[in-house]
């Protein structure tokens, strides 16, 4: 998606995410690409705060992006 923005109508991540400095950069690279992602919230390994930052950032920047947190889910 990040790589080619015009090749995809949409993408399902699933968990993963972080918030750094470079979402900006990143937001600008996946054009009007929809994007549906889930996290659960008992995940240990990566924590969803990161996505939900994530979520908030590419929503601030008009971004199509739906989030589905998925409760007591690894």
């Amino acid at each position: 998606m990040y790589r080619f923005p015009d090749l995809f109508a949409g993408a399902i991540p699933m968990a993963g995410a972080q918030v750094d400095e470079a979402a900006g950069k990143y937001a600008a690279k996946i054009g009007n690409t929809a994007i549906w992602t889930f996290h659960g919230t008992a995940d240990t390994t990566c924590k969803v705060d990161g996505t939900r930052g994530l979520v908030r950032e590419l929503t601030a920047l008009g971004k199509n992006i739906t989030y589905t947190e998925v409760k007591g889910s690894t």
